[in-house]
């Protein structure tokens, strides 16, 4: 798949957030924002897969807390 580069402002307290949010599933920056736009536009297809098994991991750990409840 080709890309491109796009510019955009944001928020600091939006940019944080994503700083946050990226160090915590251990992906880049680009791959968040992917990630959103794909959601937002209804587009799942497109999310990366490091994304996608991110979320996949911490659905199963929340499996696992209610399995040892």
């Amino acid at each position: 798949m080709s890309s491109v580069s796009v510019g955009v402002r944001i928020p600091s307290n939006l940019y944080e957030k994503l700083m946050v949010h990226a160090n915590k599933v251990q992906v880049s920056k680009s791959e968040v924002i992917i990630s959103a736009l794909a959601h937002y536009l209804e587009s799942t297809k497109d999310i990366p897969l490091s994304e996608r098994l991110a979320d996949l991991e911490a659905k199963v750990e929340e499996l696992q807390v209610l399995v040892k409840k």
